[in-house]
């Protein structure tokens, strides 16, 4: 793409043409080669130039054409040495000299062979496109009505080749799959008349070609002497990749663009015949001025509009950077919020379970029982349990007291006996005399797990 579109600006530099839809154009029928191009151009555009505006003289300084232009300006009108515009010249002359002697209306070669065809003139389209219509198909491609003949009186009109597609009621996916390429649709839609029409014995032979495959795409043009060419015949498949069709069917739009200007450019030196002269370059080079001009214009009021997007651009990304912080500093405050409300529940449960703990606790016995020193990160207390009182108990007696007693109050704690080891998580539900058996004292270290 960047190289398409550096090829564009070196020829508007050279050649001066602004339209960059032309541009491409003129690049298209000379098959992207810049020399080819330029002097397709020159051949057809210099030679109908005319500008009424003179070239001021006196005191200002007359641009100068590079003598390399101006050079290839005179080369591009010698146009006798090139053999084939002479062929084309020829014929075109010969046309002329036997349309002299032919009947009103009637053009040469294939033209008068199809014209014998058409003694029946039938809407073969409009047949098309009911019957595309009845299976419920929505038609994207811009089919005329009426028969090959009356729709090659369409493109002679409107100097537009022709896209014949011969239908096989059979193969109506090949259809569908055409309408749903949309790059394919596009092309046609712009650069061809479109017919179609039902393949049969009493349709086929409207067209002026043998041997016709079906389904397929025909593509004809009529050239400068009223002849109806066959460009090109496209067999259809079920497995047609009509991307790749349709780079395809450009190229040949493109060739017939190239012939249509080679024919123009022959019957106009038949016509009208002319060389160039001083007074065309001086008004090549003032309509170079003025295109220069213009450019520069176009040139400053592009940059204006870029500057004025660029700032508009720069205004959004603001607002949506704005917006994205805003949006970030609420979902923290929400979530901030909702991490303290869950902290607040979590420590309201252990509260009240450290009240439900305290209240079920036995009352502190003072004889036939065992005395138990329960040994805090930097404190010790002491109580007495009865024998009969389970482990939970000791447990309970534990989670009850003062949070300034432990390192982390809401972690899991566990009593460890010194000697012999022994850990009493797991003997909550054992009485106290099953673990120290007859024991009047024990001394327990608090363990705060993770």
């Amino acid at each position: 793409m960047q190289q398409q579109d550096q090829l564009i600006r070196n020829f508007s530099n050279i050649t001066g043409c602004q339209d960059h839809n032309k541009c491409l154009n003129y690049l298209q029928m000379g098959n992207f080669e810049l020399e080819n191009a330029i002097q397709l151009f020159f051949d057809l555009e210099i030679q109908s130039q005319q500008f009424v505006a003179p070239i001021q003289k006196g005191n200002q300084q007359e641009p100068k054409l590079p003598q390399r232009q101006r050079r290839q300006i005179q080369e591009n009108f010698e146009l006798e040495q090139s053999q084939t515009t002479q062929e084309l010249i020829q014929k075109y002359k010969n046309y002329k000299e036997n349309k002299i002697d032919e009947e009103a209306g009637l053009v040469s070669g294939v033209w008068k062979l199809a014209k014998a065809l058409f003694s029946k003139n039938q809407n073969y389209g409009e047949e098309f496109q009911k019957h595309i219509q009845s299976k419920k198909v929505k038609i994207e491609i811009k089919f005329e009505m009426g028969s090959f003949q009356d729709n090659i009186k369409i493109a002679q009109n409107r100097n537009y080749p022709i896209f014949v597609y011969v239908h096989d009621i059979s193969f109506l996916k090949i259809l569908q799959a055409m309408f749903q390429c949309k790059s394919f649709v596009y092309i046609v839609n712009k650069n061809f008349i479109s017919y179609a029409f039902i393949a049969n014995q009493e349709t086929l032979a409207q067209l002026p070609s043998q041997n016709i495959e079906i389904p397929s795409i025909l593509i004809y043009r009529i050239n400068f002497v009223d002849e109806i060419c066959l460009m090109k015949q496209i067999k259809l498949f079920p497995q047609t990749n009509f991307e790749e069709l349709t780079q395809e069917i450009k190229s040949i739009r493109s060739a017939i663009s190239k012939v249509n200007a080679q024919e123009k450019q022959a019957k106009r030196l038949v016509e009208n015949p002319e060389q160039i002269n001083q007074s065309q370059i001086d008004k090549f080079i003032q309509k170079q001025m003025e295109m220069e001009i213009k450019k520069q214009q176009e040139i400053e009021q592009r940059e204006r509009e870029e500057l004025l997007q660029k700032q508009d651009f720069e205004y959004m990304m603001a607002l949506k950077q704005a917006d994205e912080k805003k949006k970030k500093i609420n979902d923290e405050k929400l979530k901030q919020d909702q991490l303290i409300q869950q902290q607040q529940e979590e420590e309201e449960q252990r509260q009240f379970m450290k009240a439900t703990a305290l209240s079920g606790l036995p009352q502190e016995p003072q004889e036939n029982c065992i005395t138990i020193q329960l040994r805090f990160f930097d404190k010790v207390i002491t109580r007495n349990f009865n024998f009969t009182d389970k482990i939970q108990i000791i447990f309970d007696f534990v989670i009850c007291q003062d949070d300034a007693l432990f390192l982390n109050p809401r972690a899991d704690i566990d009593l460890i006996q010194n000697f012999p080891k022994l850990s009493l998580f797991d003997k909550k539900d054992m009485t106290i005399q099953e673990v120290f058996n007859d024991s009047t004292g024990e001394q327990l270290i608090i363990l705060e797990n993770e």
